[in-house]
């Protein structure tokens, strides 16, 4: 893959938590516990580190184009 297997596990992680998010019926704490985080507020400050958006802003931004 060309990268480090930190990066890859990140990578992997931040594509799950994108297809979690479009579910609105999932709650972001069991989109956390789903992908295996100790809290969701380590979920969170993970999500807005590598999008720059909180999970919360990331779902209000997509959902007009998701309807």
């Amino acid at each position: 893959t060309g990268v480090t297997p930190a990066v890859y596990g990140n990578a992997i992680r931040i594509e799950a938590s994108v297809c979690a998010l479009g579910d609105p019926a999932t709650g972001i704490g069991q989109v956390s516990d789903d992908l295996g985080f100790s809290a969701a507020s380590n979920f969170c400050r993970f999500f807005q580190q590598h999008t720059g958006l909180t999970p919360s802003d990331y779902r209000r931004v997509t959902a007009p184009l998701a309807g």
